[in-house]
């Protein structure tokens, strides 16, 4: 028999899942406001802002899919994603 996934860390991911939709869906929306002084209205970077949103709102899906079928290791795989993708966009955004 299974463990159950603790409450604490149902409520940080579930958490984490919603933030993941907000941003994606910011960055459909507005991508300005989370890297300003770059021209959206172009293709190359309109692209990239998508491409960036759907990855968001894609790995949170996973993750709230994970919460409701309670797969304790689906969620681990789908946090240690997230977790490093946000390090890798932190230290492109650092670099830059």
């Amino acid at each position: 028999m299974e463990k159950p996934i603790p409450r604490w860390i149902t409520i940080v991911s579930a958490l984490i899942a919603a933030l993941g939709v907000f941003v994606g869906c910011s960055l459909y929306l507005s991508p300005g406001t989370f890297i300003p002084g770059i021209d959206f209205s172009t293709r190359g970077p309109a692209y990239l802002s998508q491409m960036w949103a759907a990855r968001q709102i894609a790995i949170a899906a996973i993750i709230a899919y994970s919460l409701f079928q309670r797969a304790a290791p689906m969620l681990k795989i789908s946090l240690i994603a997230y977790s490093l993708m946000n390090f890798q966009d932190a230290g492109i955004g650092f670099f830059r």
